[in-house]
């Protein structure tokens, strides 16, 4: 019985505003027809076209939304490459050295000694 009643309210409520369900019987039934339209999982794997079209939207769909991830993974491997390269020029009897021109440079060991000493020097002298 309180499906019988649930069924005639509705049915009441349907009578009662015509406008509004008719409108969503509109939309449900335009919804159904995309759904008829659409592929099953089964039926994109069954054909190889439908399945490389998917994966290149899928595909399309993950690079836009990971992107900071991607910017975020060129910086972290870019910050390690200078690191390892210093150690394995530190090892070779090379270092980085700041270039007079501006930025940096590989030079030997002295050079980047000479550097510091004169560095340590002109603060020392603005510092008195």
């Amino acid at each position: 019985t309180s499906l019988n009643r649930a069924y005639t309210t509705s049915g009441i409520l349907q009578e009662g505003s015509n406008n509004n369900s008719n409108d969503e019987d509109t939309s449900t039934n335009k919804k159904e027809k995309d759904d008829d339209k659409s592929y099953s999982w089964a039926e994109l794997q069954a054909d190889e076209k439908l399945r490389q079209l998917e994966l290149k939207s899928s595909i399309n769909r993950k690079n836009n939304m990971l992107l900071p991830q991607r910017i975020s993974q060129a910086v972290t491997t870019l910050g390690w490459t200078f690191v390892v390269t210093g150690i394995v020029l530190n090892s070779l009897g090379f270092a980085w050295v700041k270039n007079p021109e501006g930025g940096l440079g590989i030079g030997t060991l002295d050079q980047r000694d000479f550097q510091r000493e004169m560095y340590r020097r002109s603060s020392s002298s603005s510092n008195d």
